[in-house]
């Protein structure tokens, strides 16, 4: 039985990631970045190819700051669905 290989985007491999009202909210961690090990970014696949798209990206050092805007991410798009 193979092993499914982990959903990477770039260099960070999708840790967390959910699909709510047509939008897909991405946290994401690197370990090996020291930089900016996480990652939140939303995700698309309306281009022509449904070749998965990432925009308003933030890369940062801090978890409880990535951890807490996956989360504002998610309430905010909880939100619109409910309206």
């Amino acid at each position: 039985m193979s092993e499914e290989k982990p959903r990477m985007v770039e260099n960070w491999e999708v840790k967390h990631s959910i699909f709510l009202g047509g939008h897909e909210i991405v946290f994401a961690e690197d370990e090996s970045h020291m930089k900016n090990p996480y990652f939140v970014g939303d995700c698309n696949y309306d281009s022509p190819f449904g070749i998965a798209e990432y925009t308003n990206c933030i890369g940062t050092a801090d978890y409880l700051e990535a951890i807490t805007e996956y989360a504002q991410r998610l309430q905010t798009q909880a939100e619109l669905v409910r309206q």
